[in-house]
Formats: C-alpha cells, sequence, structure tokens
C-alpha cells in the first residue's frame, strides 16, 4: 500500500496538570535511533488502574487500565480540498476519550502534527459537546511549543507534554510499518520500545 493510502494521523491525548508552566512526562527524552532515554515502565503511575476508563465508538469499545496505551483504530486518512491529511474518525474517537478523561476532571491536551486534523477534531467537539462545560485544549505539536519543529523534535514535544496521562491515537499496522520506520525512525523507536516494555500498552477494540 502506498504511503498516501496508509498515511494515518497520530493524536496524543495528554493530560496537563499545569498549562502555563513547563512540564515533563517522566524526563523522557528520544534520541534519533534510540530508545535509551526514555522511561522505564515501572515509571508510569497507576492512576487509572482503580477505576478503568471505557471508551466507546460507533460498534467499537476501548478498556483503558493504566496511565498510557496506544488505542488502535482502523481508519484512513484522507486529504482536503487543500492536500492536507486529516482522520475524521480517529478525530471523533480522540474527542470521546478526551470528553471522557474530562468528565473526570482532567485537565486535557490534544496535539496532532496536522493543522487539517486540528480543524476536524475541533469541529466535531464543538457539534457534539457544544454544552459542555469542561473541554480539552486542541493543538498541532507546532504550536505547542511556539514554533516550526524538525522531526525529532516534534517527538520530543509529542512526549514530553503530558504530566500523568498520555493515551496515542492511530493505526498500529502503520506505526509497525516500514513506510515509518523510514520516514520517522524516533517516532517508531519510542512506540516500539513502549509496545515492547510497558504491558498492554497497545489496546485493541473489542
Amino acid at each position: 500500500m502506498s504511503m498516501k493510502s496508509d498515511r494515518a494521523p497520530l493524536n496524543i491525548i495528554l493530560r496537563k496538570v499545569d498549562i502555563v508552566k513547563q512540564e515533563h512526562m517522566y524526563g523522557a527524552r528520544c534520541k534519533e535511533g534510540s530508545s535509551s532515554e526514555l522511561p522505564s515502565p515501572r515509571t508510569w503511575g497507576g492512576n487509572i488502574a482503580a477505576s478503568p476508563i471505557t471508551v466507546r465508538f460507533n460498534q467499537n469499545c476501548w478498556l483503558i487500565k493504566q496511565d498510557i496505551g496506544f488505542l488502535d483504530i482502523d481508519a484512513q486518512a484522507q486529504r482536503d480540498a487543500s492536500s492536507l491529511w486529516f482522520n475524521l474518525t480517529e478525530a471523533r474517537l480522540a474527542v470521546d476519550l478526551a470528553m471522557t478523561l474530562s468528565a473526570r476532571r482532567i485537565d486535557v491536551l490534544i496535539l496532532t502534527p496536522y493543522n487539517a486534523q486540528v480543524a476536524k477534531i475541533k469541529a466535531d467537539l464543538a457539534n457534539r459537546y457544544h454544552n459542555a462545560t469542561r473541554k480539552p485544549r486542541i493543538l498541532t505539536v507546532d504550536s505547542s511549543q511556539g514554533t516550526e519543529a524538525e522531526s525529532k523534535r516534534r517527538v520530543n514535544v509529542m512526549t514530553s507534554r503530558a504530566r500523568q496521562l498520555v493515551f496515542y491515537l492511530g493505526k498500529w499496522s502503520y506505526i509497525q510499518s516500514a513506510t515509518l520506520q523510514q520516514s520517522s525512525r524516533t517516532l517508531f523507536g519510542m512506540l516500539d520500545h513502549y509496545s515492547k516494555h510497558v504491558p498492554r500498552f497497545v489496546i485493541d477494540p473489542s
């Protein structure tokens, strides 16, 4: 399958304790081609373990039992009229997960590399949760750090903004593909590291 048809926007759901001051995710920093500086599995807390979260979307259900995970969803990306990437299915799942966390009085930030994806997420949030009093912030990775970033720095930003919780949304088969390994060794290395060392990191729908 070509890179265009298999490309999948990656949405990151983060809990932010303080959205003004600088934050970190257990000191995580990822170097190109190396996962040696990623946090060990025992670093992650168990805030959700005592009260798991269930996220439902269409006919699928994801049961979240820990503070980090990759929600696997098989949905194809598309291009808008300006040829910008977006994935409406992932956008809707991101909104549902964020609002589920918000209902627990958790401050949430949604990050995505794509401007078009930000627009889709914001539109879905406004359409389905317009009366909600507590809503997530939605930003591109670049805007969250105030500058345009290279690939490696984008991955560092995506993994360094959370204080307690971090969830990734996307197509796991794409994460494991040769396409991603060639185009973003940093992102592949980070997620591959977690899948091998964090139990139940990949959360399949039921």
